[in-house]
């Protein structure tokens, strides 16, 4: 529970002082943006090409909306392809947040590099996968209706 985090956090602070709680934040920091940035693009890509799709289908003047299937479809290829780019820098962040390394991001890298081979940096993508791409479908399907709602909202308001 919430004692249990604060005492391990009070612990950590204890033994190693303040720096010690955050431990593997610089290479978290690296891999989100890259991540987020590839995912969310990729995402409006696959959209927009699906929605083109559509408007071909029916006719090429009248504005289709993806569906909701195909949200899902590119919420699920842009999440794996910003996970898969994303991960060695995840593998380093685990590795210096659990104790597990010491010294720079950088440093990691390279010992993962040597002691494991290209294959040590995706150790765990698969589960992190599983986990990753019902959440992204959830949250593009999310934000695809609110989007398509205040849209309309606005519209009919005037704006």
């Amino acid at each position: 529970g919430v004692r249990g985090l604060v005492a391990a956090g009070a612990a950590v602070a204890r033994a190693e002082g303040a720096g010690g709680l955050y431990r593997g934040l610089k290479p978290a920091l690296v891999g989100i943006a890259p991540e987020a940035a590839l995912t969310y693009g990729i995402f409006d890509l696959l959209k927009e090409r699906c929605e083109r799709a559509e408007r071909r289908a029916v006719s090429e003047n009248e504005r289709r909306k993806a569906t909701p299937a195909q949200i899902v479809a590119c919420a699920a290829v842009a999440s794996l392809c910003g996970q898969t780019f994303a991960f060695p820098a995840e593998a380093v962040s685990r590795r210096l947040t659990s104790g597990a390394a010491t010294g720079n991001g950088v440093a990691v890298f390279r010992a993962i590099l040597e002691e494991q081979g290209i294959r040590g940096l995706y150790r765990g993508l698969g589960p992190a996968s599983i986990r990753i791409v019902p959440m992204a479908a959830i949250s593009f399907s999310s934000y695809e209706l609110l989007h398509v709602a205040f849209d309309e909202a606005l519209a009919s308001a005037g704006f």
